[in-house]
């Protein structure tokens, strides 16, 4: 039999030590209901009970009525919401009559609901806990690890979800606890976990949850699991959809039809995709391939629109877990970037990139928030765990795609969300300049864009002093290294190269290393004139001697995420030869090229293209004066 209980508790006799909650009821309750609906339950309705606010003695009762039931239980599932506490080496969970001063005998120890799993011999038990320092949950593994049982076939299979670490509180707000909403959405299917398998384990839920707290610093769930040797459903799948395995995972069973031949020759490619994504992320292949997609789908825009969404969708599971937090934003730009090149012609494809775009938006506001949040509980946490010495040459990059991505939100955002963006900006930006000014050097074209972005928020603002505080590192950096500064095309193989020969001052002697013409020189120039230190970039033009700058400008930008963009021009100034100021700079500045994108979806996708795609500058944001 299957046996699923849950128990919530609000109500605490001892509540001047246990206030009462607001939501453990409530929580307990729709975990309950959300597994037991009619049609979609895998639990025995008569195994299955919820208990609101229960004595110790009613919970006591109820886990003896399970182990005197005489039948081999294959899941039980014990859900709990309430107060919890690690006392003496033990985790309680606390009850309406728990007494905070002794926990020992009128609170439920973990130890005596494993060794109930232990002794009944149950081929699987779910534990998910709810409650404050519920990681302590470890504390009690030995009742399950005997010497003498382990690795033997009897040996329990147990998975836990604890929703906070054993020195964490479980939060809560007027929808529930922060724990039990993320379960929910993955057993209601608001996140989804897969497509192919009629049922999800509780070791696959866990990863999704406790992906979803990763870069929260005030909760951290913890999941474990002990014997798992095979898969076990803790829920139906609400995605769950075809059998037919020619179209896993990608698209609806019922579109299966229309999109068939689209996609099938296409399978292989996209699973080798989309298993590499959480380690070895490529935006540009990952572009080019759903381009090859839906090119044949040109005549029919709905079939298209529906492809790309759910494609970009899928492939947003399993970019959750890659560690590069903006990989999120980047599958939805990358996706809406293929369908621009069609968005003139038709509304829904135009809608359809729109949609993608703000999610894209939305994804990066998001992530951005919480960095935001974690920079000022720590401000060391952009080089935790780094590797070093590379970290020399990616985190300069890293610095300023934060503060581009920022930036670009800020510019993408309408009028309700601007003053929101802008904080997340501004906090950003006063935490990497109080405390990663050092790193805040030019060292790859990769950078380019990302200050391009940046600079337009100070484009027509008065706010000059802290530009002036990110730029003027940058500029030093820039003289001393003689504006050599690495090609856009360097791997990672060659960053250390060019790390050794920029401390040795060899970088004449690989000039393979060297971006040569550099637009991120070009970009400083521009920026110069906002924060009003052309002089400062006038004294240091003679240590750029020689210098070839250049700058791409396109006719149009509806095809801005192509690899190639053909239709543009490229111009090209040497510095000591036809410019020698920053002013004649800008009086070269090929000002009928101005060109602006059209319409916001557009304008949009440039930005996002520039982020996605640092191989292209965004001049029309930061262009020079006719």
């Amino acid at each position: 039999m299957r046996v699923l209980l849950c128990v919530g508790c609000n109500e605490y006799d001892d509540a001047k030590h246990l206030p009462p909650l607001g939501s453990a009821e409530s929580d307990a309750r729709r975990i309950f209901e959300a597994l037991t609906k009619s049609d979609l339950n895998i639990y025995d309705r008569d195994q299955t009970v919820v208990l609101r606010s229960p004595t110790l003695d009613r919970v006591r009762s109820e886990l003896s009525r399970i182990a005197r039931s005489g039948q081999r239980i294959d899941v039980l599932t014990f859900f709990f919401a309430g107060h919890a506490s690690v006392d003496r080496g033990s985790l309680y969970l606390c009850l309406k009559d728990s007494e905070s001063n002794c926990l020992s005998v009128s609170a439920l120890a973990m130890s005596e609901v494993l060794r109930l799993v232990a002794n009944l011999q149950i081929a699987h038990t779910n534990i998910v806990l709810d409650a404050c320092e519920t990681g302590g949950l470890l504390v009690d593994l030995p009742v399950l690890l005997k010497r003498d049982a382990m690795g033997a076939a009897t040996t329990p299979s147990v998975t836990f979800l604890a929703m906070a670490a054993s020195d964490q509180q479980a939060f809560e707000d007027d929808e529930g606890g922060f724990g039990t909403q993320a379960l929910l959405a993955c057993i209601e299917g608001q996140h989804k976990i897969n497509t192919i398998h009629a049922h999800l384990d509780l070791l696959e839920i866990g990863r999704e949850v406790a992906g979803q707290f990763r870069l929260n610093p005030r909760q951290s769930p913890v999941l474990w699991g002990l014997n798992i040797s095979a898969f076990s459903a803790f829920c139906y799948n609400p995605h769950f959809r075809s059998k037919d395995k020619t179209l896993p995972n990608f698209v609806d069973a019922e579109q299966a039809s229309d999109i068939q031949t689209s996609i099938k020759p296409f399978i292989p490619e996209l699973w080798a995709h989309y298993l590499k994504i959480r380690d070895e992320w490529c935006a540009r292949s990952f572009y080019e391939l759903i381009a090859k997609i839906i090119s044949p789908l040109r005549q029919t825009p709905h079939i298209q629109c529906l492809l790309i969404r759910q494609l970009a969708e899928t492939f947003v599971i399993a970019a959750q877990e890659q560690t590069d937090q903006m990989v999120v934003a980047e599958v939805f730009s990358a996706a809406g970037l293929c369908l621009m090149d069609y968005s003139v012609e038709n509304e829904e494809t135009d809608a359809c990139v729109a949609e993608l775009f703000r999610k894209a938006k939305d994804a990066a506001a998001q992530k951005l928030m919480i960095l935001a949040e974690h920079l000022k509980a720590d401000d060391s946490f952009l080089v935790r765990g780094v590797r070093v010495p590379y970290e020399f040459f990616y985190l300069p990059i890293r610095l300023l795609k934060i503060l581009g991505w920022s930036a670009g939100v800020y510019l993408m955002s309408d009028e309700s969300e601007k003053s929101e963006a802008r904080r997340t900006f501004d906090d950003l930006l006063e935490t990497i300049l109080d405390h990663y000014s050092l790193s805040l050097i030019a060292i790859s074209e990769i950078q380019s864009p990302y200050l391009a972005i940046i600079g337009a928020i100070f484009r027509e603002s008065e706010q000059t002093e802290r530009l002036e505080r990110l730029l003027s590192p940058i500029y030093h950096s820039l003289a001393i290294n003689n504006g050599r500064i690495s090609s856009i095309s360097l791997d990672g193989t060659k960053a250390f190269d060019y790390l050794c020969a920029k401390v040795s001052d060899e970088l004449d002697k690989s000039p393979e290393l060297i971006a040569q013409p550099s637009e991120f020189i070009a970009v400083c120039m521009r920026l110069s004139s906002f924060a009003g230190l052309q002089d400062v970039f006038d004294d240091m033009l003679h240590l750029l001697d020689r210098t070839t700058i250049n700058t791409y400008l396109p006719d149009q930008f509806r095809n801005i995420g192509a690899d190639t963009i053909e239709s543009g021009q490229n111009y090209s100034m040497r510095i000591g030869h036809e410019i020698f100021t920053v002013a004649e700079f800008e009086q070269n500045w090929p000002t009928s090229q101005n060109i602006h994108p059209s319409g916001g979806a557009e304008l949009h996708g440039a930005i996002l293209a520039s982020l996605v795609f640092p191989d292209r500058t965004p001049w029309f944001l930061i262009p020079c004066s006719a």
